[in-house]
């Protein structure tokens, strides 16, 4: 149902917010470093090798785009609809202060981290990866976390409230001052999913 919701706020974004239209372009190695490409659709668009630094790729369609090697590195893609997107390395975004409110990652892999006050509330996070990672005063408010793993994170301070959390998992993580108010607990535990 997120998946079907997403594809539609994100097209009528990118025609209602006046954004650009490249659907199915081969944007293949151009540089758009530090540009406001905004509300626009780039639904199944070939950014290989693409130069996407500092881009404002927000409130997109970017539905099928290929990433091949892009560099993403401070790019900007909250709500933006990133459903069945190829070859995304999301690693580089994976900086303190990552903004990624609204977005449709399921799998994403950021193990490793380091994400203080990361946002990615309201987004569709299922069977993500944050093991390992410094998530201190992250906020994960209203997300879709089933089965997501959070072996060994620092979650200190971080915002659960009102996520569904079924079958994440929490070994070893730390867990001070977590806000989960309205959350789904039934998490994992040692691997094993909860009654």
């Amino acid at each position: 149902m997120i998946d079907e919701v997403l594809d539609l706020v994100s097209g009528a974004l990118s025609w209602i917010g006046g954004g650009s239209n490249f659907d199915g372009q081969d944007l293949s190695g151009k540089d758009f470093s530090g540009v406001d490409l905004s509300m626009s659709n780039f639904r199944n668009v070939n950014f290989e090798g693409a130069k996407l630094v500092g881009t404002n790729l927000s409130k997109c369609n970017l539905a099928g785009v290929n990433f091949a090697d892009a560099d993403l590195t401070g790019a900007d893609l909250s709500y933006s609809n990133l459903k069945d997107a190829k070859n995304l390395n999301m690693k580089p975004l994976g900086k303190p202060g990552i903004k990624l409110r609204g977005v449709n990652l399921p799998n994403l892999d950021l193990s490793g981290c380091e994400l203080l006050g990361a946002v990615f509330r309201a987004s569709n996070l299922a069977n993500a990866n944050f093991s390992g990672c410094d998530l201190t005063g992250a906020n994960f408010s209203m997300c879709n976390l089933e089965n997501a793993d959070f072996t060994n994170a620092d979650l200190e301070h971080a915002d659960f409230s009102l996520s569904n959390m079924k079958n994440a998992r929490m070994d070893g993580a730390k867990m001070a001052h977590v806000k989960i108010t309205g959350t789904n607990l039934a998490m994992k535990q040692n691997g094993v999913p909860a009654e």
